[in-house]
């Protein structure tokens, strides 16, 4: 790995201070989460409300924003050591999402599923969601606020159903 940095190439992992950044803000968006589902309930849990009360940007517009690097980043095929810390931050988000879903089938609001899948889903759904429209981004500009909204009632909707 020393040996790729001193060629030139990046590390493929993230540095300490990128690492802390991302937990404080997972850490955010997890207490965000738990006091909007408190206060409201699941159905008020939307990805905009969350980001809002965490005081971050959701990554679905982020990435719409990031057009060109957001898809370079999500779909695009890399060295392996990058897709292997790709596939680990993906990992991390499904954890989250998962530990989300446990607490809402703990209280009754969510059906009882598997939260690990569901969670590694809802990561799918809204990569490819994002991906979509920015392969589209020439043809048609992505209406940021639309597929936004969007994808945050799919995941929803997809957590929520009964079977």
């Amino acid at each position: 790995m020393a040996e790729q940095v001193a060629a030139g190439h990046p590390s493929p992992h993230p540095s300490p201070r990128v690492v802390a950044r991302q937990a404080n803000a997972r850490r955010r968006i997890l207490a965000a989460a738990r006091v909007v589902v408190s206060e409201q309930g699941f159905a008020a849990a939307q990805v905009a409300v969350v980001a809002s009360v965490a005081d971050v940007a959701t990554f679905v517009d982020r990435a719409l924003r990031g057009e060109g690097l957001a898809y370079a980043v999500i779909a695009e095929p890399m060295d392996p050591d990058v897709d292997q810390v790709r596939l680990e931050a993906r990992a991390g988000l499904a954890h989250a999402f998962a530990n989300l879903i446990e607490e809402g089938i703990a209280s009754g609001e969510l059906a009882d599923q598997d939260a690990g899948i569901s969670g590694a889903a809802i990561v799918g759904a809204f990569l490819e969601g994002v991906v979509a429209p920015l392969a589209e981004r020439e043809v048609r500009p992505p209406d940021r606020a639309a597929i936004s909204a969007e994808i945050a009632r799919f995941c929803q909707a997809a957590v929520a159903c009964h079977s």
